[in-house]
């Protein structure tokens, strides 16, 4: 009886963490900036935001920055997609991506392709799959692990409801 009912505690203690952090994760984060490496010295910024919601859809604004001499060049991209919590990892599915706006540089060059540069920054094709370990989540705190390259990524609570 004793093994029914510790079986009984560990099954909906499980239960109730996925569901908090089912019910953590919900909503806008806005996440740390960080630099992604396009060789050993040519990167991007790029900065985040998230927004998942109950349904188990969710995307990103994300704002990819060059600055190279004086000059900065910039993209911006809304990745839309499903989202799934899955025994503490995060996956992310980006089925579509829309330009947002780019820097005035961008726009003059005719054979700039923003949606081929991305691609190829990420070395992949759509639909874009992202995994993420959760270190941590809390109703204010956010911070993963990306599976593929280990990069931190560390967000914290927005205020936009998207």
């Amino acid at each position: 009886m004793k093994i029914c009912v510790v079986a009984l505690l560990l099954f909906l203690s499980s239960a109730i963490s996925a569901n908090t952090l089912q019910d953590n994760i919900l909503g806008h984060w806005v996440c740390e900036p960080y630099k992604k490496y396009f060789t050993d010295t040519v990167y991007f910024n790029v900065e985040i935001d998230s927004y998942y919601y109950k349904d188990g859809t969710g995307f990103d604004i994300q704002t990819w920055t060059y600055s190279v001499e004086e000059e900065k060049i910039w993209f911006s991209l809304k990745l839309t997609g499903p989202w799934e919590l899955k025994d503490g990892i995060l996956i992310e599915t980006t089925n579509e991506e829309s330009i947002l706006d780019t820097s005035d540089r961008i726009k003059e060059l005719p054979n700039f392709n923003v949606k081929e540069v991305f691609k190829s920054l990420n070395n992949t094709s759509y639909p874009l799959n992202s995994k993420s370990e959760i270190l941590t989540l809390s109703k204010s705190s956010f911070i993963s692990k990306k599976l593929t390259d280990g990069e931190v990524v560390s967000c914290v609570r927005g205020s936009k409801n998207g």
